[in-house]
This record gives C-alpha cells, structure tokens and sequence, in this order.
C-alpha cells in the first residue's frame, strides 16, 4: 500500500512502529554459545560473531559392505526404514543477521536455534530439494554499518532468504537485500521491517504479541474493568500504549490508566506506585526485559498483587519464594511446549544437535528457519522471487509449531498493510512458580 499521500498518517505510523524497537528484543530469550561448527559450513565474516554452531553432521549413514554375500548364511536384515539420501550439490543458503555480544541485548539464541534447525534438517530430512541447508550467519554487533556489511554479504552469498533478529537491520541491512529481492521472514522489530515490500515474517514481533493478552486478559478476568498500562516516555510509547492495548481494552469497556516512565530508569518503584494507585485488576509493561526486570522488583517491594502483561520479562534472579508471588503474562509464537508432532520434533532435534541449550532460548530462531525451508519446499525451488510470491499469495501454508499461514487475512495499522499475516499467539502464564500455557491460540486483532 502506498503511504506518501498522507504525511500526517505516514508520520503517526512511523511514530509506533517504531515503538516497538523499545520492546521487541524482549521477546525472545537469550542463548548460549555452542561449541562445535556444523558440518553445513555455516559461514559469516562482516561481523565478529562466533559462528560457531552444533554439530550437524549426519548419523552415521556410510553405505554397508555390498560385497558379494556369503551363500552359507544369506542376510536378513531390513534396510534401516528412516534413512534418508544425504543432501548433496550447492547449499540452499539462508543469511541470519542477529546483534549479539552487547550489553543489555544479546540476541545469540536466535542464531543458535537456526544452526540447530539447519543440523538437524541435513542429518534428518535431507536437506531442502535435496540440497544442503546453510545458514550464513552475521553479527551486526549493533553497528550500522556492519550490519550494512551483512546485508552486502547476503546478496553476495546469494542467500534465497534472510532471517534477522536485531534492532538496527531494518534501517541499515535490510535495504540492501531488499533491493536484490531476497523475502525476510524474520523477527521484525524496526518498522521499516514490516513495511519493506520483501517482509514476509513468521512471526509478527510485538505487533502481535500485546492484542492476544487483551483476549486471554477478557477471558481469564471476565469481571476485570480497569487496567495500568507502565510504558516508555517517549511519544512512540504512548501511541503504542493506546494502540495495541488501551483502545481495544476501552472497547470492551475497560478502564485504562497510563503511566509513563524513562526507558532504562534504575528505579520503577515511582511508575509501579502510581500504576497500583487506582487497584487496577491487571498492569501491562511495555519495556524491554531489563525494565521489565526492574518493574517486577518494584512490584515486589510494594507488594503489589496485580497481574503483569509484558513482553518478557527477565525473572532468572528471582528467588522461588519471590517467583511464586507473581502472576505474569506473556506470549509466545511458537507452541514449543505442547504436545503436537511439532514440539515434539524440536525437542528432539535439539537433544541430539544442540549444546544442551534451554528449548525457549532455541524455538524461534529454530521455527522461524524450518518453516523458510518448508515454504522453499513447497515452492519447488530455491529462488528468492519464487518465495516471495508465494509468501505473499499463500492461504494454505502450514508454519512449522505455529498456524496456518493466509494472506487474506493480514494486519493493518492506520489503514497500511504490514506484511504481518500469522497473528496467532500462544499465551503463556507464570502463576504461584509455575509456568504453563494458556491452552490454545490467542489473536486479539
């Protein structure tokens, strides 16, 4: 959709989604560093990143002997029905572009779960089309323009697909593979991200992540009527409050109270205070898992009793007596702790090409590079102007621990398609200690 017309609505767009820079890298866990290098090459020189990565060699898949058998005792046993061909000729190649080794932001695990995803795919599945899959992976090291220098690496790779998990791609790397053509489809966080022509994400960032707890919030507190919405002190913040939280909770006739406060703020008892002064029956956060963090202690000290709604939260410091006198709300985009064929493949894959890494750190860098590889597959070839078309016209399209992918039914904000079209969530609940899922799928937009 073209924007230029209206300034005042392209400005207001920009304005929010650029909200989400503030909270989207809480919405993935960090990972930790894997040891060996995968047999896939997984390669990734414009940053300092340690590429290294499980290993994906395959099973031992070295052909029997087929020397002539002994007549005297004939063999009988089966051929092994799981093998697969090994994958052979030119890798399928996919550039993954994450900042990592800062602090405050150490987005490794996304990298991580890809190299798994891609381990496993060349050991277990074959490959893609039968060829290898590689990751070419590249840290930005939250630098403009070395995330430029990933951006040039990809189209020089000749990558069929780019995934990234980092807040400046958008408005540095991103341009350049756009150019060549080369869909994205993965983690938006810039807005540029989600209004670039080649944005094809399976996973809408915080656009989707907030409107699925105000359904869950209507459904599990059906006589709630007032909530504090704490967010970051700029005007992106406060668009982004109203936005996906407040206007649809005041829709359904809710009262909402905003409190703001300073990103970073060593102290939020001030902005925790003022949110608990008018009993709100559920407080939603929209800040980074760091302020998060620092919410949640304020909320601790005051012995506030509210339910919390937030993007991530970082409660690894957390005591478990401390831990079992929260109730937080979050979401997920891929349902890694069900009990579906799926989850149960991941869990899999990670026990045997993983490093012994937490499967939340792994699952979307993981599912967000398995389902790339599925759609590259039922395109039937490894083109990235195929791909792009189909992610644009699919309504089919299974998403691998996620939904069913239609692009007839995709977001909108202020009149301005997004490239976002699997809006489900899973909402995820850490109530008394103990940490379980909602249940079922979650929208809310």
């Amino acid at each position: 959709m073209i924007i230029e017309g209206n300034s005042m609505l392209r400005t207001r767009l920009l304005i929010l989604l650029t909200a989400f820079v503030l909270i989207a890298a809480a919405c993935s866990s960090d990972g930790g560093s894997v040891d060996a290098t995968p047999e896939d090459g997984s390669s990734g020189t414009a940053g300092s990143t340690d590429d290294s990565a499980p290993d994906d060699s395959a099973p031992d898949d070295s052909a029997p002997d087929d020397s002539a058998p002994d007549d005297s005792a004939p063999d009988e046993t089966p051929p092994p029905e799981d093998t697969v061909p090994a994958p052979t000729g030119d890798p399928v190649k996919i550039g993954v572009t994450t900042s990592e080794g800062l602090t405050g932001l150490d987005l490794a695990g996304f990298r991580e779960g890809a190299q798994v995803a891609a381990a496993y795919l060349n050991a277990e599945r074959g490959g893609v089309l039968g060829r290898p899959v590689e990751v070419v992976a590249c840290n930005d090291e939250g630098d403009p323009s070395t995330s430029r220098a990933c951006g040039q690496e990809f189209v020089d790779e000749g990558v069929v697909a780019v995934m990234a998990f980092s807040p400046i791609w958008g408005a540095n790397g991103l341009p350049l593979t756009s150019a060549a053509g080369i869909p994205y489809t993965g983690q938006p966080i810039d807005f540029t991200e989600y209004i670039d022509p080649t944005t094809r994400p399976f996973y809408g960032g915080s656009v989707t992540s907030f409107p699925p707890m105000v359904e869950f919030i209507s459904e599990r507190f059906p006589d709630a009527s007032r909530v504090s919405i704490i967010y970051a002190d700029v005007d992106a913040g406060e668009l982004a409050a109203n936005a996906l939280i407040g206007d649809p909770l005041r829709g359904i006739g809710f009262e909402v109270d905003l409190v703001p406060e300073s990103i970073g703020a060593p102290d939020f008892t001030t902005a925790v205070a003022a949110a608990s002064a008018s009993n709100p029956d559920v407080m939603f956060a929209l800040f980074s898992t760091d302020d998060c963090a620092r919410i949640v202690d304020a909320m601790l000290g005051l012995a506030v009793d509210v339910p919390l709604a937030n993007a991530g939260c970082d409660t690894s410091n957390l005591s478990d007596s401390d831990l079992e006198q929260l109730f937080l709300i979050e979401t997920a985009a891929f349902d890694w702790r069900g009990d579906t064929e799926d989850a149960a493949e991941f869990a899999a894959a990670v026990e045997k090409y993983g490093d012994g890494q937490d499967l939340g750190d792994l699952s979307d860098g993981f599912a967000q590079l398995v389902a790339t590889v599925d759609a590259i597959t039922a395109v039937g070839e490894a083109d990235p102007g195929s791909l792009l078309e189909f992610l644009k016209t699919t309504t089919d399209f299974d998403v691998f621990m996620s939904t069913t992918l239609d692009t007839s039914d995709c977001v909108s904000l202020l009149g301005v398609d997004l490239g976002v079209c699997l809006l489900d969530q899973r909402v995820i609940v850490t109530e008394n200690g103990v940490t379980t899922d909602a249940g079922r799928w979650y929208r809310g937009l």
